[in-house]
């Protein structure tokens, strides 16, 4: 039997995700080890657990006080992220020696570390770290230096040998140390650290983290960030780069302060003006400046323009036309060489890298379907009708939208042409 959240395992620290070769053998989560203990001010001991990760599925933490193999009551921290390497396990009884594992849930299966037996540390006179000479940071200061970067300064306690600086959206988020939660400038042996790539007009607040005594914090603060500008400019030399009978490759110049834009596409320009009839939106979301847009008609005059926008406002590009190729070719799936998912804003991007088997293949369209946690993503090329091809093999990469409507803390599934699949965990 389990009993979830006895004690509270915060994460701490992300480590990259390994890549999972197809065939590779799987290890089990390794290399358990206790990296540090602390006393806190109510007597108890604050640990930070170690591993390395079997880095293909959700991670969860069990800790117990009894030597039983987990056969009885014990604390459960978790799902955590596939790549996690370091928990922080908190309100331990001091002097008390406890076992802990790490085990892997890929769907139906799951793999266990070994167990890790530790005793914590004495606490005796309630706070402090063991009795040393320490002290945590003190009156952190911060100043917003423009709309997207912040300075913090702050005075360092006794024995404070490096620091980190952590900041989040939220006081339960730097809490947490989830969501909106960052750490930067960690290492740093000063007393300042400036903050870049920040949102504007945005309330922040933070502390710092200094190593001393097995790991302590300042007391918080928060800073405002200067407001957004809101002037921006239109996208501009709209260019088609190249048609086939269901795609098109589209190209413009970003404006003043466009930071995501849109495609839309319509057989009529009344139908693109009014989001109406056959008005589609295409790679939502991007910030590149080019965009391969697929699902086309062949042989049909379309209008496109662009959206642009910033967390403050948005604008449309003028109107322009393309025309796609005659309904002459033949469509095939095509070979995927890499797929990636990442989160951008709220919504969720498929990058997908397909490969042109000879100088007779294009990129055609594309279709999306899902069905529970697994999306699934058709890429077809088209091969016109000539003789011969020249053996030449090329790659093209799309980005597709795959919407917001993803349920936080499940894993999902991408699988593109049965070929190439990636797996991401859904957040709030």
């Amino acid at each position: 039997m389990k009993r979830r959240l006895i004690l509270g395992l915060v994460v701490t620290l992300l480590a990259g995700m390994a890549a999972f070769a197809a065939g590779a053998v799987r290890a089990n989560p390794s290399g358990l080890f206790i990296s540090s203990q602390s006393c806190a001010a109510d007597g108890t001991v604050d640990a930070f657990l170690n591993w390395t990760p079997d880095s293909s599925g959700q991670q969860f933490v069990d800790l117990t006080a009894r030597n039983d193999n987990f056969s009885t009551a014990y604390a459960t921290g978790g799902p955590f992220n596939v790549s996690l390497t370091r928990a922080n396990l908190n309100r331990l009884q001091p002097s008390t020696t406890y076992y802990a594992r790490v085990r892997t849930h890929i769907g139906s299966n799951i793999l266990f570390s070994s167990t890790l037996a530790f005793t914590t540390m004495s606490c005796t006179g309630g706070g402090g770290s063991g009795g040393s000479s320490v002290s945590p940071p003190s009156n952190l200061q911060a100043a917003a230096l423009s709309a997207t970067s912040a300075r913090f300064q702050w005075v360092p306690g006794n024995n404070n040998f490096f620091f980190c600086l952590d900041f989040a959206r939220s006081v339960s988020d730097l809490l947490s140390l989830q969501g909106s939660w960052r750490n930067s400038g960690c290492g740093n042996t000063g007393n300042s650290h400036v903050v870049s790539n920040m949102t504007c007009g945005a309330t922040y607040y933070a502390r710092v983290w200094t190593a001393a005594g097995g790991g302590l914090y300042s007391a918080r603060t928060q800073v405002t960030t200067f407001p957004c500008t809101s002037a921006i400019s239109a996208p501009t030399n709209l260019q088609v780069v190249f048609e086939t009978m269901t795609t098109a490759r589209l190209d413009w110049a970003p404006g003043l302060d466009n930071r995501w834009f849109c495609v839309d596409t319509a057989k009529s320009r009344s139908d693109l003006l009014s989001y109406s009839g056959t008005w589609r939106n295409h790679a939502c979301w991007t910030s590149a400046s080019q965009v391969t847009v697929g699902g086309l008609t062949c042989d049909t005059l379309y209008y496109w323009r662009v959206y642009a926008w910033n967390p403050i406002t948005n604008i449309h590009s003028d109107v322009s036309t393309f025309h796609t190729d005659d309904c002459d070719d033949t469509l095939v799936e095509a070979p995927i060489d890499d797929v990636d998912v990442e989160k951008v804003g709220s919504n969720y991007l498929a990058t997908i890298v397909a490969v042109l088997s000879n100088e007779c293949h294009s990129f055609a369209s594309y279709q999306v379907q899902r069905s529970g946690n697994v999306v699934d993503i058709t890429i077809l090329n088209s091969v016109a009708d000539e003789d011969p091809c020249a053996e030449v093999t090329d790659t093209y990469e799309l980005t597709i939208n795959l919407g917001s409507s993803f349920t936080p803390g499940v894993t999902y599934t991408v699988v593109v042409n049965d070929d190439e699949s990636d797996a991401f965990l859904a957040t709030p």
